[in-house]
């Protein structure tokens, strides 16, 4: 007589879909992951990059010393912005990569305030330095008798920048704030110093 074959009934199809499932669950959920990772990795980047931005502008800024006397419009015209990017007064585009794209814009907003001054003694004066000479002639003339009695005409200043970082695609944003001293004349004090 001839065996008949044993059935299974279908166990083992069964089995082996839902492990196929379970396996295709595991990849997507492994997928997702290093995707979200990945988009964590972009954003800390953008967000590293506008930060670099707004501190090379902060950088330009002090170096001009243009934000003292004229704390409206911080930097000159900026003729490299792309097409549809009209910068303000206080603002400026910039190439973070060095690669020629103008990725950033980046806005001294609010403009840069002078928080506090004190007036400078005679004492703390070097008057072997031009810079400190100003201060007891007031800007030019002659020396003065009368002015070296009273004291110096500058004032010990501490000024607050504010430089915010936008990048130009995904509009990531940084705020960085740099606080500077310097010491300026009565003139710059009177105007924009409390």
């Amino acid at each position: 007589m001839k065996s008949r074959p044993h059935r299974q009934g279908g166990f083992t199809l069964i089995v082996g879909l839902i492990l196929l499932v379970l396996m295709t669950l595991v990849a997507m959920v492994a997928f997702n992951m290093g995707k979200g990772s990945l988009q964590v990795v972009d954003n800390m980047e953008q967000r590293n990059q506008a930060q670099a931005a707004a501190q090379y502008a902060l950088d330009q800024a002090i170096s001009l010393l243009a934000f003292s006397d004229t704390p409206g419009s911080v930097f000159a015209a900026n003729k490299n912005c792309p097409s549809g990017v009209t910068p303000g007064a206080n603002s400026e585009c910039v190439d973070v990569n060095g690669d020629g794209k103008i990725i950033m814009q980046v806005s001294m907003s609010p403009q840069p305030a002078c928080i506090s001054s004190s007036p400078v003694s005679l004492a703390q004066l070097d008057l072997t330095s031009a810079e400190d000479q100003t201060c007891v002639i007031g800007g030019g003339g002659g020396t003065s008798l009368g002015k070296i009695s009273q004291g110096s005409s500058c004032y010990n200043t501490v000024w607050e920048l504010n430089a915010a970082a936008s990048e130009l695609t995904s509009e990531a944003q940084v705020l960085v704030t740099e606080g500077v001293g310097l010491r300026k004349q009565s003139d710059v004090v009177a105007t924009y110093c409390p």
